[in-house]
């Protein structure tokens, strides 16, 4: 059977995914622009929240062990 990672590793892997787009933006407004840049992190903040979400929901990481 597959064991579960403990759950505070779970909240730090969620926690991570969805800050990093704030990091996300820094770099790629140096190297993309203004816009392009911004433009670039709607999308990639797009991409993070969704599979944070799926992780949460789907792989049933909300639930305490």
């Amino acid at each position: 059977m597959k064991e579960k990672i403990p759950y505070y590793i779970r909240l730090s892997i969620i926690l991570i995914i969805l800050i990093s787009p704030i990091l996300v933006f820094q770099i790629s407004w140096y190297f993309l622009g203004e816009k392009d840049g911004l433009l670039f992190t709607f999308c990639y903040g797009i991409v993070a929240v969704t599979y944070a979400c799926y992780k949460f929901y789907l792989d049933n990481w909300r639930d305490e062990d």
